[in-house]
């Protein structure tokens, strides 16, 4: 039980505040309950944006075998420039243990309002921090068990309609146009039953990014 909570603690400490997403050693045994990790988020300035209702995670993300009764997640917004950065804690009702962490990356600036180079540069950052999270997930975890990267079809490249040849910012629903969403997934497990779930949106033609990423033990 203890190698699972040094490992859960390590991978959560995969910071949102810096520009480049580090793994603090010195912090193992962090966030061994939620009351830590509120301590964390409030000393690195976090907004705390939680709700005031129950927000289910789907099976797919938490399989939850053992029937938690998991209570209102605490939820903290920070931006990591160029990204803006949401993490939520949930957290079983009875005692306080942190069972999931879950991150997500979003673009600041909605889709639409970007030029050319501009929506480019956006596809290359999201895919670096793809890469930059996929690597130290692999580095605390192992080789991922799953792997499907759906986004290799389009690359970064800027997606048309086909039939006037309009930019990604003037196509309306009544253009010609191809589906060109896609998502990215990796799964990892340790041998310490330590979760890994890290998955990427995407859509070539709206500009559309966003990462998501699910941590939790058996």
């Amino acid at each position: 039980m203890y190698k699972i909570a040094a490992i859960v603690s390590t991978l959560l400490l995969i910071s949102c505040g810096a520009s480049k997403t580090t793994i603090d050693a010195s912090k193992i045994h962090t966030f061994r309950n939620i009351s830590s990790a509120i301590s964390y988020e409030n000393s690195i300035g976090s907004v705390d944006t939680s709700p005031n209702h129950t927000i289910e995670l789907a099976g797919s993300m938490y399989p939850n075998h053992k029937g938690f009764e998991l209570a209102i997640p605490k939820m903290f917004q920070q931006v990591e420039v160029p990204f803006i950065c949401t993490v939520s804690y949930y957290y079983v009702k009875k005692d306080s243990s942190i069972k999931v962490i879950f991150y997500q990356w979003d673009n600041p600036n909605p889709e639409g309002f970007e030029n050319a180079i501009g929506t480019q540069n956006k596809f290359k950052r999201f895919r670096n921090k793809w890469n930059q999270l996929a690597r130290q997930l692999s580095d605390q975890l192992g080789k991922p068990q799953y792997k499907s990267i759906a986004s290799a079809k389009y690359g970064d490249k800027i997606m048309v309609d086909e039939s006037t040849e309009e930019s990604i910012w003037s196509i309306d629903d009544n253009s010609t146009k191809q589906n060109t969403t896609w998502r990215d997934d990796m799964k990892w497990k340790s041998n310490n039953g330590v979760n890994a779930y890290l998955f990427m949106f995407g859509d070539n033609r709206t500009g559309y990014r966003q990462i998501r990423l699910v941590i939790y033990a058996d």
